[in-house]
């Protein structure tokens, strides 16, 4: 088992004690790092020795290395030997060590394997070519030892260290690493290095000054050999400068190159090594020598690379007392560890600088189009011969001219940071071969540098797609104007074509997919066939582009899909961003018309690119699978803020509009769109409004004077809303703030300005956040609710929807005396195991009785929860709950559910809460289940089963009274048979005699034994959908929560899915209303 052990052998400890201490330079050091290969390998027939480029040797003499596994060669940084069958030799070169003596030396060595007898690592050195010496010898298993500082006896003038290693199986591997060898020098340490502070000297250099004769000085410095008594000069062989406080210019992109003088002359270095970091200069042997006891001064020059000079950056140099980088030669006198009595020297701050000769194009215009801003923006650059630019150059303009083609014969542009950059160029005149004239009357012009620039040639056609030219501007395609790059005046269903007659669109910005006669392309025509089926009211069955008549004088884009055309299909509009700026966001609105003559649905999706290859979708739609009775064109309105975008100026970007099959196969409604509009932004949108509201804004300021703000139709707000003054009427409409990625900021909110008439939903991002609810139950009533989030998971697109209601809840019964008038419908989406804490705000006139008696209480659809210090209505508590009288507010926290809130003082819940109602058809009978959430003077339980289109009786089951847990209930029917289906309720009776009715349940041979809640509805789109309802007829009214009726009529529900189209219904709150055989069933509160 191989172990881990370092060992410190130390040797000669009669020289340890013979010297006093000394510090200790570094002679000599090996690694091997970067050497991996060096060395001698087996070839099989032959050695093969390479130790280019290193100083160290191997002998071969004695070993054998049969073939490539046989080795005394770099392994992984290490020199490794294996299988080298005899004594195999590693030796450094011949270090000088005359001015040295106390000589130490450290090594790591190491075995991998088992070893034999005859294996063997030994070291030994080697002085003036004498004896060897023996330092360490092992020939017993070890797996590594440490030789640190091991002194080594002698004096001379070269020692050379010799490691010897033998193994003889490919399996045992011997290293050796980091061979190190320390002295103390014999000779004098007491040399220095002094500077005056040279920060207040500064200087200019010019970006021109780039050769070697050209070179500035930077910083000076001198050398002292004093105090010394060895009567040796010292001797210098590298100094290293490093960047000192004030440096902006990067060393690798400024200096080309650095030389010293010495007075009389420029020294012989070395080549320098620069980084951003330090400058080490290595002096060539005898070329830095300052004699014994004597000064010699130095100067250091520098000169820049031709390129890449930053105007006005600067350079500073410094030597640093301990960390100066200077070295000595070994046979000369050392210098003092800390030089300059510890202060460091600095040079002057050196300005670079860069004076504009010329001008140059940075980029070239290129083919553009007729009346848009060039896409590509031509750009200038003042620079220097060598292309350095003047950032610093005087408020001076460049001036273009294109003779006759521009809307100005000349447009100047001022030069900032040395660039003019000229993004209004728009040319009125097409053309080939076009070409700029680029004028600066203000460089410092020589001789042989001209101050005028020619482009290239660039191409002028004519307009493609629609060119959005201003930004905050509303830009409208109606297919009824003129609109460049899309419309030639009022569409006919003529097709399409590049230049097109009236009638037909303009194939340059619009695209169309999908259809039998193949795809037309952009810039490509279509003015037969499924391009053009001319105008229509509606009722068509050839599939094809038409120009619907959607109401009276409107014409639409119209698509009869069907059979092989437009199943599926696209429009795609190109549009291309000319306002001279990036465009960051863009509110996009427009009508989709549906004329639903057909029993199969379409899907419509709308989506946008910005590279015409990937698209993100927007909104998509789908049209009725039943077919009207007597179709008419019905109008869907969708309007969609998109935000976080980077379309640069120039640059094209696309909406596609997408229409696929969603059910079934054959003819297809026709669909048409229109009132396309889009309003682009550079930055965030505000819009401040008194009068209607409708559809999106980044941010909306409500600053009505007090007066009301009407919703036309569903608005969202995705950044801030501001609510100043004057309230907000959503008119059953729904206001939602934020996103699914970031929430609203919303300031203000008062008795004065809030928000009513619909449901405000706020968009949930902060799983422990705040969100306040500024919402009302009418014009005259603010009914502030705050949620405080202490925890809750949180999945994409969370949200909440809060609504204000007047009246008493609609759940209390008739014990319920003392309570709130009003009450707050609170329901959330893709938030689960919510804590939070609630306020509830009312007013001194929805008290009803003595209000400090009110606890909030809340009902979840089939139990009341309150508070555990309140005894108000319910046997499911939670949290703490309090009210506060004196500023009108309810509060409880730890609520872990939503749903209706109130505040209550008294009251009794129903004797029975149902929590769930299932069963199973078994072989003996029909097995039902049930359990309760609470209880309070339950008596017992009529189970009755449906016979005859009448319940009876099939058993009594004694109920448990009174409890505030879940109680579980079960019966065995064995009077049926098996095979019929069956409908089971349950009269749930109390100790007076009041009862209630369960919903319905059917047992069929299909029915699982999972408990089976009461019959739940749910919104999927436009469609309401009831499931688990005991089959038959209902009669179903819809009211709003003023009591007025918005729909009515008799359906058939079952205990499957049951899908009602509510398509027509305005969003807002609605309690919808179940009958059966005349006899109430169900109310039920939601939100559309």
């Amino acid at each position: 088992m191989l172990q881990t052990l370092r060992i410190t052998i130390i040797l000669g400890l009669y020289f340890l004690l013979a010297f006093p201490s000394q510090s200790q330079t570094i002679i000599y050091s090996e690694t091997f790092t970067g050497q991996n290969g060096k060395g001698a390998v087996g070839t099989g027939t032959s050695i093969s020795i390479d130790t280019a480029g290193v100083t160290w040797s191997v002998d071969t003499t004695n070993v054998t290395l049969s073939d490539a596994g046989d080795y005394m060669k770099v392994v992984n940084d290490s020199m490794e030997f294996s299988d080298v069958d005899g004594p195999g030799r590693w030796s450094s070169p011949s270090i000088s060590i005359s001015n040295f003596n106390n000589l130490k030396l450290s090594m790591y060595l190491s075995e991998e394997g088992t070893q034999s007898a005859l294996d063997s690592v030994s070291v030994f050195y080697q002085i003036d070519g004498g004896a060897l010496v023996k330092v360490f010898k092992t020939t017993d298993n070890f797996t590594s030892k440490t030789l640190t500082d091991t002194a080594l006896a002698g004096a001379g003038s070269t020692i050379i260290i010799h490691v010897f290693m033998r193994n003889t199986a490919g399996t045992r591997f011997h290293r050796i690493d980091d061979v190190i060898l320390k002295g103390s020098s014999t000779l004098d340490a007491n040399s220095n290095i002094s500077g005056i502070n040279q920060t207040s000297y500064s200087s200019t250099i010019s970006s021109l000054y780039d050769t070697d004769g050209e070179a500035v000085s930077v910083l000076s410095f001198s050398v002292i050999d004093s105090g010394t008594t060895d009567a040796l000069a010292t001797k210098i062989t590298n100094i290293r400068v490093e960047p000192g406080t004030g440096n902006t210019a990067d060393w690798t992109d400024h200096i080309q190159g650095v030389k010293l003088h010495d007075g009389s002359g420029f020294l012989t270095i070395g080549s320098p090594t620069i980084t951003d970091t330090y400058i080490d200069i290595p002096i060539t042997s005898g070329n830095m020598d300052v004699t014994n006891n004597s000064t010699k001064s130095y100067t250091m020059y520098a000169y820049l690379n031709t390129a890449n000079i930053v105007d006005s950056a600067h350079l500073v140099f410094k030597i640093d007392p301990t960390s100066h980088g200077f070295t000595t030669d070994v046979n000369g006198s050392s210098l003092k560890s800390t030089v300059n009595s510890g202060t460091t020297i600095n040079s002057g701050v050196h300005s670079l600088y860069v004076i504009a000769e010329e001008i140059k194009w940075q980029t070239q215009p290129a083919n553009s189009t007729i009346n848009v801003f060039m896409a590509t923006q031509p750009v200038v650059e003042l620079v220097d011969v060598n292309g350095n630019r003047d950032l610093d150059f005087g408020n001076y303009p460049v001036k273009i001219i294109s003779t006759g083609t521009l809307s100005s014969d000349t447009i100047s542009e001022y030069v900032l940071n040395g660039l003019a950059t000229f993004d209004s160029l728009k040319h009125t005149v097409s053309g080939t071969s076009l070409k700029l004239t680029a004028i600066c009357n203000n460089l410092t012009v020589s001789a042989n540098v001209t101050d005028t620039i020619v482009s290239l040639p660039f191409d002028v056609g004519g307009q493609e797609g629609i060119s959005i030219s201003q930004n905050n501007v509303l830009y409208t395609i109606d297919f009824d104007n003129t609109v460049d790059g899309i419309n030639n005046g009022a569409f006919n269903g003529g097709g399409l074509a590049t230049n097109p007659v009236a009638g037909q669109l303009n194939s340059n910005g619009i695209s169309i997919l999908g259809m039998s006669d193949g795809d037309l392309a952009f810039g490509a025509s279509g003015t037969t066939g499924d391009y053009a089926r001319g105008s229509s009211s509606g009722g068509v069955s050839t599939g094809g582009i038409y120009a619907f008549q959607t109401s009276a004088g409107n014409y639409s884009l119209g698509f009869q899909p069907g059979g092989s055309d437009f199943t599926p299909g696209s429009a795609i509009i190109k549009l291309q961003n000319n306002t001279g700026d990036t465009i960051k966001e863009f509110l996009l609105s427009y009508h989709l018309y549906v004329y639903n003559d057909q029993g199969y649905a379409t899907k419509g999706v709308v989506s946008y690119s910005t590279n015409g290859s990937q698209y993100a979708r927007i909104d998509s739609a789908y049209s009725d699978a039943v077919a009207d009775g007597s179709p008419t064109w019905r109008k869907h309105g969708f309007s969609n803020f998109n935000q976080n975008l980077m379309i640069q100026n120039g640059a094209y970007f696309y909406l596609k509009f997408e229409f696929n099959d969603s059910s079934g196969s054959g003819s297809r409604d026709e669909m048409a769109i229109d009132d396309i509009r889009l309003i682009s932004y550079k930055n965030n949108k505000t819009l401040v409004t008194a009068g209607q509201i409708e559809g999106n804004y980044n941010t909306l300021n409500i600053n009505g004077n007090g007066s009301t703000v009407s919703a036309t139709g569903n608005v969202q707000v995705f950044n801030q809303l501001k609510l100043n003054n004057g309230l907000v009427n959503l008119n059953n409409f729904r206001m939602t703030l934020g996103s699914s990625s970031s929430d609203v900021v919303l300031s203000g909110g008062s008795a004065s300005s809030y928000i009513y008439g619909g449901p405000l939903r706020m968009h949930i991002n902060s799983n422990t956040g705040n969100y306040l609810f500024p919402i009302g139950a009418n014009a005259n009533n603010y009914s502030l609710v705050n949620i405080d989030f202490t925890s809750s998971t949180l999945a994409a697109g969370s949200y909440i929807d809060a609504e204000a209601s007047e009246g008493k809840h609609p759940q209390y019964d008739a014990n319920v005396s003392i309570y709130l008038n009003r009450y707050y419908t609170v329901t959330s989406s893709g938030i689960s195991n919510p804590i939070y804490n609630i306020d509830l705000h009312y007013a001194d006139s929805d008290v009803i009785g003595d209000e400090s008696s009110l606890y909030p209480v809340k009902y979840s659809g089939a139990s009341w929860q309150r508070p555990s210090n309140s005894t108000t209505i319910g046997t499911d508590t939670v949290g703490q709950g309090a009210v506060d009288v004196g500023n009108n507010k309810l509060t409880w926290t730890g609520v872990d559910g939503f749903s209706i809130f109130s505040g209550a003082g008294n009251g009794t819940p129903l004797p029975i809460e149902l929590k769930s109602f299932g069963g199973k058809k078994l072989t003996q009978g029909n097995y039902l289940k049930w359990e309760t959430s609470s209880e309070i003077n339950s008596d017992y339980f009529e189970l009755q089963r449906k016979s005859n289109d009448y319940f009876a009786t099939v058993a009594l089951i004694n109920a448990a009274g009174s409890s505030n847990k879940t109680q579980g209930y079960s019966y065995l029917d064995q009077s049926v048979l098996r095979s019929e289906p069956a409908y089971y309720r349950l009269k749930m009776v109390d100790h007076d005699g009041s009862f209630e009715y369960s919903t319905t349940l059917l047992l069929s041979n299909e029915s699982s034994d999972a408990l089976h809640p009461k019959p739940t509805h749910f919104w999927q789109g436009n469609n309401l959908v009831f499931r688990g309802f005991e089959p038959g007829n209902y009669q179903i009214s819809i009211s709003d929560i003023s009591g007025k009726i918005s729909w009515e009529s008799e359906v058939e529900l079952g205990e499957l899915e049951t899908n009602l189209d509510f398509q027509e219904i305005l969003p807002g709150a609605y309690f919808i209303v179940l009958k059966k055989e005349g006899y109430f069933c169900e109310v039920i509160k939601v939100m559309r």
